[in-house]
C-alpha cells in the first residue's frame, strides 16, 4: 500500500552516453529537493536498457544528502517510455540503504517513484513510502 509523499526533487542530467550496440544509454546527474522535509541534493547515475516493446528498463544508483550533513545511499529499478513529445517518464522502487541517523527511517520501507526527464535533461521526481 502506498503510504505518504515523503519527497519531491528537480534537477537535471547530462547528455545520456550510449554505451554499446544495443542502445544502452547511462547519465548523471544532480537535483534538490526535500526528503522527509529536509533539503537534500541527489547525486544519481542511471542507466536504460531498450527493451522489444519500446519500454526501457532502468537500474540507478546515487547518494542524497542534507543541508547539515546526513546521508543516503540508494539503488533504484523501473521502467520508461517516451510520454509525451520528448519526456520520459518512469515508474519504480527506490530501495535505501547506509542512512545516517535522521535519513534511517527510509530504511525501513522502500520507496515507489515517479520521474520525468525532458529533452533538454531537467528532471522531476516524487517520493512515496511503500508500505
Amino acid at each position: 500500500m502506498l503510504g505518504e509523499m515523503i519527497g519531491e526533487v528537480h534537477g537535471k542530467v547530462g547528455p545520456a552516453g550510449v554505451l554499446d550496440e544495443h542502445g544502452v544509454a547511462e547519465v548523471s546527474g544532480q537535483e534538490s529537493g526535500k526528503i522527509l522535509g529536509m533539503e537534500v541534493t541527489n547525486w544519481l547515475t542511471f542507466r536504460a536498457v531498450p527493451r522489444p516493446d519500446g519500454t526501457l528498463w532502468g537500474e540507478g544508483q546515487g547518494t542524497l544528502t542534507t543541508t547539515e550533513g546526513e546521508f543516503v545511499k540508494w539503488k533504484s529499478q523501473g521502467l520508461g517510455w517516451e510520454a509525451r513529445g520528448n519526456v520520459t517518464s518512469w515508474r519504480g522502487a527506490l530501495y535505501f540503504q547506509n542512512a545516517s541517523s535522521k535519513l534511517a527511517r527510509l530504511l525501513k520501507t522502500p520507496a515507489v517513484y515517479e520521474y520525468e526527464c525532458d529533452e533538454n535533461g531537467n528532471t522531476h521526481m516524487k517520493l512515496w513510502e511503500w508500505k
